[in-house]
């Protein structure tokens, strides 16, 4: 028996290090954000470029870094293109004079409506058991299948045909009202939208030709090749934190003794900002479901925005991918800051490396517990990350566990301001507030859900938008497609098209066939060896269902199907359809199916068509054939079936004159 003393002394010295290792590791959070509504973003935009929220009749200009949710539209006009990110596996570019709607974006798939216009999409990995990729145009629906590089060509609102093509492995279901076909790989088809051939299409190999779009797409291709080729995904951060990539031509990562490894931007990409510091150069934006949304102006900060914890250490601005307190996955969030509202000031700064989110932004304060159609939200393992270890920050937590929550993270020029009247009309009116209303911001707890700002409604302020953001009107082209019908069938809450438009535009409502696999032998279906199996050639590219017997009414089993697993029970094979009659065999083969027992007459061919080889004749010759004959009175035999016929005609008959068709007697004669 251990004594009380003994026992009280390892309880003192096991019970903080308990304590010691819970606080200071990295505390998950099995929550999830209260929106949580899958985002695109405009990774890069050229000239003339609109957006439309979902919603509202408002025209927007668009810009770089600009998120995109479901339900919105982007117009380009003359010169005007466009590049949508969705996440590492998929990119999409649009060209001048095009408009898309974004129908479906959720963690199961994204569906694209194109009713005019050019776009291309870029497709490094697709699991169709988990996400879809499908286009909508004019009356028909392209389904993604595989990796690849893609192009649709719709045309203007008068167009009565699209060219759709598939390079680089890619392979696609392409559907029209009607029908439907794959589009393999180096193939492109012209599908008939409208007129007298609606529905109908015409393959042929990959023309060498390329446009000045096809170009503007080499080049944009090849420079998100080689950045996420630099990226360090799965190494600083995980693979849902997309835009990341374009950190690596910005700054650099450096390791820190408080924090482990962070980013820093170089000197050079904050140049062009005076007094810079984060949350600072941009602008507020309303996002449907989200939202008051923070738009950078730096090219960079997408990621840096929407993720992680800017963090003010030895003088200067790191960006981390976490937090302290972290989620099971990276969620995209409109904003990671602290807000505060002082007179009719509204003053935020960035969100401290120790404090919890919260939802500040006016998204209608719901979750959604899935995507953005409320959907079920898949669980997704987080991947590796390389933040710093316990042993390498556990001295500074215990520094900093008695000190008060914002000590040193976050200076007084972290702070910024602008007035109520002026927040989300535009990029002007940002500034820095004075000293004290700064330290009276940071001195309040950020994770005091108390007294949460009340942002401006965005009903109030949609009358004040600055035109550098609204557009006089809508561009010429969303009222050219106004009335123009997409897709190939309507689609049902956010759901792919591909699997129901494959039963019933491709098979017809039947099962598929299924067919071994040559390249897995131990899949072959082992026969037994009792019996010799049938060499039997499938044919048809569906399996029949059981039909019925047109003469006793009866059901017909199936024929048999060597690739069907027998489950170790003998198979009991067929025998030939000759064997299975009733009636008495014939003596020659092969013998002709009657359709009914008094046909129609035949014309006749001329005497002098007949095959030389039938002017003899033989004592074991078979049934007359069933091609025409060129005699007279060739007609097909209606004798009784108890009467076989297996005596040859004792001479032919070549000498009688043509004469009207008759049906042959018992005899012969």
């Amino acid at each position: 028996m251990f004594s009380a003393s003994f026992k009280l002394r390892w309880i003192a010295i096991v019970l903080p290090l308990l304590l010691c290792t819970s606080a200071f590791a990295y505390e998950i959070d099995d929550e999830v954000p209260d929106i949580t509504g899958r985002v695109a973003r405009l990774s890069f935009v050229d000239g003339d470029v609109q957006i439309r929220r979902s919603g509202s009749q408002d025209w927007e200009k668009a810009v770089k870094n600009l998120p995109l949710v479901e339900g919105d539209e982007v117009a380009t006009s003359t010169f005007g293109r466009f590049e949508i990110q969705f996440d590492i596996r998929t990119f999409v570019w649009v060209d001048e004079k095009s408009l898309i709607r974004i129908t479906t974006l959720n963690d199961g798939g994204i569906a694209i409506s194109l009713p005019q216009g050019s776009l291309s999409a870029r497709v490094t990995d697709i699991d169709k058991s988990r996400s879809f990729l499908e286009f909508d145009i004019p009356n028909s629906t392209l389904a993604i299948e595989k990796a690849g590089l893609y192009r649709i060509n719709v045309g203007d609102k008068d167009s009565s045909e699209a060219v759709v093509r598939a390079t680089d492995g890619g392979e696609a279901r392409v559907y029209s009202e009607s029908n439907g076909f794959t589009l393999r790989n180096g193939r492109q088809a012209t599908v008939y939208l409208s007129g007298s051939n609606a529905g109908e299409w015409v393959t042929t190999e990959v023309s060498a030709f390329s446009d000045t779009f096809d170009r503007w797409i080499g080049d944009r291709d090849t420079a998100i090749a080689k950045r996420l080729r630099n990226a360090y995904f799965d190494k600083y951060y995980d693979t849902d934190i997309y835009g990341a990539e374009d950190l690596t031509d910005f700054g650099e990562w450096v390791y820190t003794r408080n924090y482990g490894y962070v980013w820093k931007p170089y000197g050079s990409a904050l140049s062009g900002y005076s007094d810079w510091s984060p949350y600072r150069y941009g602008h507020w934006r309303w996002i449907s479901q989200y939202g008051w949304t923070w738009i950078n102006d730096e090219p960079w900060g997408w990621a840096t925005y929407h993720y992680g914890r800017w963090i003010w250490d030895n003088g200067s601005w790191f960006w981390s991918p976490y937090g302290y307190y972290r989620y099971r996955r990276s969620w995209w969030q409109p904003a990671l800051v602290v807000m505060g509202v002082i007179a009719n000031n509204i003053c935020w700064y960035p969100l401290p490396y120790y404090s919890r989110y919260h939802n500040y932004y006016g998204g209608g304060g719901y979750h959604h517990g899935g995507g953005s159609n409320g959907g079920p939200m898949p669980m997704v393992t987080p991947t590796p990350n390389a933040g710093p270890t316990t042993a390498e920050i556990n001295e500074l937590r215990r520094q900093r566990m008695h000190t008060p929550p914002l000590a040193g993270t976050v200076p007084p020029g972290g702070v910024v301001m602008t007035t109520d009247e002026e927040f989300g009309r535009g990029r002007g009116g940002i500034r820095r507030p004075t000293l004290a209303v700064a330290q009276t911001i940071l001195k309040r707890d950020p994770d005091a859900t108390e007294g949460t700002p009340i942002l401006p409604p965005i009903e109030r302020v949609a009358q004040k938008i600055s035109k550098e953001i609204r557009v006089d009107g809508p561009p010429i082209i969303a009222a050219e497609t106004g009335t123009i019908k997409t897709g190939a069938a309507e689609r049902n809450e956010g759901k792919p098209l591909d699997e129901d438009l494959k039963r019933t535009r491709i098979l017809g409502g039947r099962p598929p066939l299924v067919v071994e696999n040559p390249s897995a032998p131990e899949q072959k279906v082992e026969i037994p060896t009792e019996t010799k199996p049938i060499e039997v050639r499938r044919t048809g590219g569906v399996g029949r269902s059981e039909t019925k017997s047109s003469d006793t009414g009866t059901v017909q089993p199936p024929p048999f199907n060597p690739m069907v697993p027998t489950e170790g029970k003998k198979v009991d094979i067929p025998a030939p359809i000759e064997q299975r009659r009733t009636e008495p065999p014939q003596t020659v083969t092969p013998r002709r199916v009657e359709r009914s027992e008094t046909p129609e007459p035949r014309v006749e061919q001329p005497k002098s068509e007949q095959p030389s080889r039938r002017e003899e004749p033989k004592q074991e010759s078979p049934p007359p054939r069933s091609e025409p004959r060129s005699e007279p009175k060739s007609e097909p035999r209606s004798e009784p079936k108890s009467e076989p016929k297996s005596e040859p005609r004792s001479e032919p008959k070549v000498d009688k004159p043509s004469a009207p068709a008759e049906v042959r007697k018992k005899d012969g004669r």
